[in-house]
């Protein structure tokens, strides 16, 4: 099975997270701008209760607002989208409409169901709790700068090193993609980057740094105070676009990658 968190908004500003870790978000302008986005979700799901939080940070049209987010459950190659309340895919479904005209954003709406042993324990799970203090902050600099340095010189070993919790969920996640051939993607990729003279990575700069957990405080989103991704090319060809976002936590007292 297929598990998909779909985001929907009108008028609105969108964010979600499964499980306290974020999926997605998505924004609409106006009131006749529907907007809409799809991404996996098997990596968020748990066994027995699950937590869907779903919050409009802003309201962009008064005139016609909601928002809409749900988790389905398909088989490989069925629709996974449509109108939720028709679907019988559907495992999770958190939906807003304003009561009146002076609601103000944020507004959060959360919805928690157990969903069985369907999905199994993600690795994330148990990972060691983490505080998010200068120690912290200062073992993952230490995590990141390794890991840039390792796309600097096309280390795709170290690589496939660094984010193997990730890469045992994506092999899990995605039929048909097995860890072997997520591994091999992993180096290639790196070795390509570090090949390309159109490519650098940028240095990390700690006073940019604004952490955040997440997982009830297992993980630890790298994101700098402009909130993108910590680790980030300096320069790339023009039209290339190449994003590092890494959401990392212990794993036998090291960090690693996990999602």
């Amino acid at each position: 099975m297929i598990s998909t968190a779909h985001i929907h908004a009108q008028g609105c500003a969108v964010e979600v997270r499964l499980n306290d870790i974020p999926v997605g978000k998505i924004e609409s302008q106006k009131s006749n701008d529907n907007r809409q986005t799809s991404l996996g979700a098997a990596m968020y799901l748990v066994n027995g209760t699950n937590a869907l939080n779903m919050t409009v940070t802003k309201i962009n049209d008064t005139q016609r607002v909601s928002a809409q987010a749900w988790v389905s459950n398909t088989k490989p190659g069925e629709f996974a989208g449509g109108d939720p309340h028709k679907s019988p895919n559907v495992l999770m479904l958190a939906e807003w409409r304003p009561e009146t005209a002076e609601e103000k954003a944020p507004k959060t709406i959360e919805v928690r169901k157990d969903l069985g042993g369907e999905f199994g324990q993600r690795l994330w799970e148990k990972a060691a709790p983490l505080a998010l203090d200068d120690a912290t902050r200062e073992k993952a600099r230490v995590f990141l700068e390794a890991v840039r340095i390792a796309y600097v010189k096309g280390d795709g070993d170290a690589m496939v090193v660094y984010m193997h919790p990730k890469l045992v969920e994506s092999s899990q996640a995605m039929p048909g993609r097995s860890e072997d051939m997520l591994e091999q993607q992993i180096k290639k990729m790196a070795q390509g980057l570090a090949a390309s003279p159109d490519f650098k990575m940028a240095p990390l700069d700690p006073a940019q740094f604004d952490f955040q957990l997440a997982a009830g405080g297992r993980l630890l989103i790298c994101v700098n105070k402009d909130g993108k991704p910590t680790l980030r090319p300096a320069a790339s060809k023009p039209g290339m676009s190449i994003s590092f976002p890494m959401t990392i936590g212990l794993d036998n007292g090291e960090f690693r990658v996990f999602l």
